[in-house]
């Protein structure tokens, strides 16, 4: 595994760092793992610029104050970027979950065990624990094993969770540099 640069800046400040590269083995490609940070959901697709085609993303925010047609707008949105799994984890997480289904039935109502695009709620879990999900187990459908190699951990508006979300993602590199 190795360290990247930064990805992106929006106004002088960082939006997307890569954390870390993981190479499974040669039949699989090289997983690129993320921190996004973003002062609200709705600059989200704005800021995530995946390096190929499809990737996996974890939302990490309190969607409470959030009204149900801008979570559906921002998930048509992230769709159409490539999101392939999204997690998604924080209070009134499974109304986020809920809009990336919609979306999801609406723009392919004929979906495959080969091509289901996955989504997750981690309502009763610690951002630890749903961070380790996205990073061990969220893993794409057959029709996108090869064409997805980002991870993006994305944090909206909330600093302290920036703070433990990046402690969780360096942590589980250190791990798997040990291994």
């Amino acid at each position: 595994m190795a360290e990247d640069k930064t990805k992106g800046r929006q106004n002088g400040r960082q939006t997307v760092e890569r954390i870390a590269h993981y190479k499974f083995d040669d039949d699989f490609p090289e997983k690129t793992v993320s921190l996004c940070m973003a002062q609200t959901l709705e600059e989200l697709p704005t800021l995530i610029t995946p390096s190929g085609p499809h990737f996996v993303l974890l939302i990490a925010m309190d969607a409470t104050e959030i009204r149900n047609h801008s979570i559906c707008a921002v998930a048509e949105r992230l769709l159409d970027r490539g999101a392939i799994y999204v997690c998604a984890w924080g209070p009134e997480c499974r109304k986020v979950e809920d809009a990336f289904d919609e979306a999801i039935v609406q723009r392919n109502p004929d979906e495959t065990d080969r091509n289901v695009v996955f989504t997750t709620a981690h309502s009763q879990e610690s951002i630890e624990e749903a961070v380790w999900f996205f990073l061990n187990c969220a893993w794409p459908a057959e029709d996108y094993v090869y064409t997805c190699s980002d991870w993006i951990a994305a944090v909206i508006k909330n600093p302290a969770l920036e703070a433990e979300v990046r402690k969780k993602l360096l942590a589980e590199k250190e791990e798997g540099e040990t291994s």
